[in-house]
């Protein structure tokens, strides 16, 4: 069976080596001082072009062994277009000084916006990955069940602190997830002011302006109400036949979470590693 390289991004710490030889991992060492440690291992190295966030300085690549055993070079854009050139030039410099080996630079979906000279031996994607770039499928999908139909009357209160008031009559159906599950509380949508509202506000637990939506039966639902630990509320006063025990997608094919920039000015990838991790 072919073997295939696994790169381990937080690179290698002291005590780590014996585990590294091991498994045969590869650290992506981001300092001179987790190279030294590396020895004669396999190491990809990762030098800073701009983002001040981890990796080698261009002064750091002066005092490179020329011996090493390296079996990638990589860097980061800090998006894909800002001073995409400026990043690609800096790194090229460093290149030129190295000894020859694959390369990879891009690790963003906006990766798929820029010119073949962007692209080198290896592209990392990102969440292009989760179909979070235009053109690509999703190939995550998040389901979560109905648990309960209510009917609330104009002026019932809705969820914890008395969230949302509503408007009109409506149906709402209480599904069985919550910020427990990776959900966060910044979906929750409010609309009471006040003391309690703005003490909401101000803890970033339900700001009022949320658009976030789940999907049943191909019609997008409204969050509505504060987010708690189990449960969130939708509105779903304009699906018909909406049963406890039926599927809720809240993130999938119908419900894309490229959409969820609309509800808070941002697409909250966050959401991706955190939904249902928990055990």
């Amino acid at each position: 069976a072919k073997k295939e390289n696994i790169f381990v991004f937080s690179g290698l710490q002291k005590g780590e080596e014996q585990v590294f030889r091991k498994y045969n991992l590869i650290p992506v060492c981001v300092s001179l001082e987790q190279i030294a440690r590396a020895g004669n291992m396999k190491i990809a190295i990762h030098f800073d072009t701009g983002m001040n966030r981890t990796g080698l300085s261009m002064e750091d690549a002066e005092q490179l062994s020329k011996n090493l055993n390296v079996v990638l070079y990589m860097s980061h854009l800090t998006g894909p277009f800002n001073k995409a050139k400026i990043r690609l030039k800096k790194f090229n410099k460093i290149l030129a000084s190295l000894p020859k080996k694959p390369v990879s630079f891009c690790a963003s979906s906006g990766v798929l916006k820029l010119p073949a000279q962007f692209h080198f031996d290896m592209v990392r994607v990102g969440s292009a990955l989760f179909g979070l770039a235009k053109g690509f499928e999703p190939t995550i999908t998040v389901n979560a069940k109905v648990l309960q139909v209510r009917n609330v009357k104009k002026g019932g209160v809705i969820g914890y602190s008395s969230g949302f008031i509503a408007p009109c009559n409506m149906k709402i159906a209480v599904l069985n997830v919550g910020y427990a599950d990776g959900y966060s509380r910044a979906m929750s949508k409010t609309n009471t002011g006040g003391l309690i509202g703005w003490l909401r506000r101000r803890l970033n637990i339900g700001t009022g302006v949320s658009k976030a939506f789940i999907v049943i039966k191909g019609k997008k639902c409204p969050v509505i109400g504060l987010v708690s630990m189990n449960n969130i509320t939708v509105d779903v006063s304009k699906v018909s036949k909406v049963l406890a025990g039926e599927w809720a997608e809240i993130i999938g094919k119908n419900a894309n979470i490229l959409e969820f920039r609309s509800a808070f000015g941002y697409v909250p990838t966050e959401l991706l590693p955190e939904l249902g991790h928990q055990k």
